[in-house]
């Protein structure tokens, strides 16, 4: 998994490119959370995401609530197949900010 941060104003996009697994989410987590606490609005771009497993699945879930707590925006934008899948079987399509 590689994470490419790109700022642009007061929104950070984290352009996520490959597999995110349980070896490979604290990267993710510690990106979302950093920038989160920072308080920025945070946009998680998984266009190149080809796996994300439960572990993934759990930082998008920590970034919604961290987001909610700090009263900034946290979104998913251009989520690939293979991630939407996932994320609609576990019904969090409805849940979080998906564009």
């Amino acid at each position: 998994m590689d994470i490419q941060e790109n700022q642009d104003t007061d929104k950070m996009t984290l352009a996520v490119r490959g597999e995110v697994d349980l070896d490979k989410s604290p990267q993710l987590r510690s990106s979302i959370v950093s920038h989160l606490n920072e308080g920025k609005d945070v946009a998680v771009d998984l266009r190149e995401v080809s796996y994300m497993d439960s572990s993934g699945v759990s930082c998008l879930l920590e970034g919604m609530q961290l987001s909610k707590k700090k009263g900034v925006v946290f979104e998913l934008v251009n989520v690939s197949n293979a991630v939407m899948k996932v994320l609609e079987l576990a019904h969090l399509d409805k849940i979080l900010t998906i564009r």
